[in-house]
């Protein structure tokens, strides 16, 4: 065995033992391996990509070998794809998670920060959920409605409220929800006070009406 077939079969037993742990650390209770894992087999993928574009197919000679090789491209193709999908899918379950979980711990803050624009938000939402559970109800529209729908006019659109929520309106709708609390509180204080003013006014009063009876009896 030459040198060369020696390191793409040391590459591919690297492959199949990351599978075999990476499948263990999901079924363990994780539902997705850490970022770091992710990255390291991008840069794995991106090399392996290198590896291909130098490799010579010459040797493909027979129908049986060419079958394989169009196989795994099919295989490696389809891989793609179903990263593509799980990117936006995972983005946009993130993205709605986010809204979820402001509005349910700042709602009136976050209505009166984003205003008009939080229910834009929500229609776009709810827009691309029905577009994707539409693309799993009939198969044959999977890829149009990906391609030409999420790619071609959603997914920047996700990016972008994601980051305008995340960084740039989640900081005011707090500051507006610790502004609404503060004023909260001083109005109970007020109330309070008025409260107890009101009775103790109300005592002063009886006493005196009291001791005005006394007088004039």
């Amino acid at each position: 065995m030459s040198d060369f077939h020696e390191k793409i079969i040391d590459l591919i037993d690297s492959h199949k033992k990351i599978s075999v742990r990476q499948k263990q650390y999901e079924t363990a209770g994780n539902a997705f391996p850490p970022i770091e894992v992710l990255n390291e087999l991008r840069y794995a993928l991106r090399a392996i990509i290198k590896l291909l574009e130098q490799a010579s197919y010459s040797h493909l000679s027979s129908d049986e070998d060419m079958d394989k090789f169009n196989a795994s491209c099919q295989e490696a193709s389809h891989a793609f794809r179903n990263a593509h999908h799980d990117l936006v899918d995972g983005s946009l379950i993130d993205f709605s998670m986010l809204m979820d979980n402001i509005s349910a711990e700042y709602r009136l803050a976050t209505v009166n920060i984003l205003g008009q624009k939080r229910l834009e938000i929500l229609e776009f939402i709810n827009k691309v959920e029905e577009s994707i559970a539409a693309s799993r109800g009939d198969r044959t529209n999977i890829e149009p409605i990906y391609d030409e729908d999420i790619y071609g006019k959603w997914f920047d659109k996700i990016l972008e409220y994601y980051k305008f929520v995340d960084q740039t309106a989640l900081p005011e709708i707090i500051k507006e929800h610790e502004h609404l609390k503060q004023k909260e509180l001083g109005e109970n204080r007020k109330s309070r006070t008025n409260l107890i003013i009101g009775g103790i006014v109300g005592f002063l009063s009886g006493i005196a009406g009291t001791l005005l009876i006394g007088i004039f009896l």
